[in-house]
């Protein structure tokens, strides 16, 4: 399947990026790498070009050039982001705080600077 038939609001997987020579390096550069994620978010008007979302960024992109774009693993949005939620949970490091007795040495903030007492100058009149 290429990127051209991919449904909107599906996301699927790059399996090869097609093209020659400096069209497909053009590919390259505009983040179309092998087993990037792509989400399909709308299509033009007139139905050419096409809205990706890859990398957390839109790219519009011509069908004939989608066409030399194989994809796999075809799924929905929605789906991708809710295994992105759960990794983050599963990742997450829980923080505790302590008492700053039982915080050990080089987490104890000391002040180091000193306040000096305000003092104001006042004008006299002679």
């Amino acid at each position: 399947m290429t990127l051209k038939d991919l449904p909107i609001g599906k996301t699927a997987t790059i399996k090869s990026v097609g093209g020659e020579g400096a069209l497909r390096q053009h590919f390259l550069d505009m983040g179309l790498i092998p087993k990037g994620e792509v989400t399909m978010v709308k299509y033009a008007p007139m139905g050419d070009p096409m809205e990706l979302r890859i990398h957390s960024y839109e790219l519009t992109l011509r069908l004939a050039d989608a066409e030399k774009i194989e994809i796999e693993d075809i799924r929905d949005a929605d789906q991708i982001a809710a295994e992105k939620n759960k990794k983050q949970r599963e990742s997450s490091i829980l923080f505790v705080t302590h008492s700053i007795d039982e915080a050990p040495a080089w987490a104890r903030a000391v002040n180091t600077t000193s306040k000096r007492p305000s003092t104001r100058c006042r004008r006299t009149r002679r």
